[in-house]
């Protein structure tokens, strides 16, 4: 009888252990238990890679710029194509698909987890933003 006490005194033992799992971090210095992470975005933002909850490393773009650089841009404007026609919904939605693919592949690149618009971050949480305008542009052309 005392052999099984002990085995099963044993194996609660294991599985409490197990449960258990390792340690907490320890929580970095001016933060509160309740303080999610990431940044806060407006209700209509347009996030073009990652996640905002669990961001480490935001960065914004100028997406007027970014839809200027693509060659479905480049064709809107030159031809004037009107926004209500079946042409420009069929340019836009490649323009836009072009746009997201070259913001993931260069957000990746830099080291970025999220990439918004610019202006649609409410609460960066102390997390410095970067601007990838720039290098995002550059993928574009060089993408023709």
């Amino acid at each position: 009888m005392r052999v099984v006490d002990s085995l099963l005194r044993g194996s609660f033992l294991l599985i409490l252990a197990a449960c258990a799992g390792s340690a907490p971090e320890p929580m970095e210095e001016g933060k509160s238990i309740g303080q999610p992470r990431g940044v806060k975005l407006k209700k209509s933002a347009q996030v073009l890679f990652g996640s905002a909850a669990y961001c480490s490393q935001p960065a914004t773009i100028d997406l007027a710029a970014a839809q200027a650089a693509t060659p479905e841009g480049r064709e809107i404007e030159s031809t004037g194509i009107s926004s209500g026609s079946a042409r420009y919904r069929l340019l836009h939605a490649k323009m836009h698909k072009r746009v997201v693919a070259a913001s993931a592949k260069v957000a990746r690149d830099v080291g970025y987890d999220l990439v918004v618009r610019h202006g649609d971050i409410l609460d960066a949480r102390s997390l410095t933003v970067g601007d990838m305008t720039s290098g995002l542009v550059q993928a574009l052309r060089a993408g023709r």
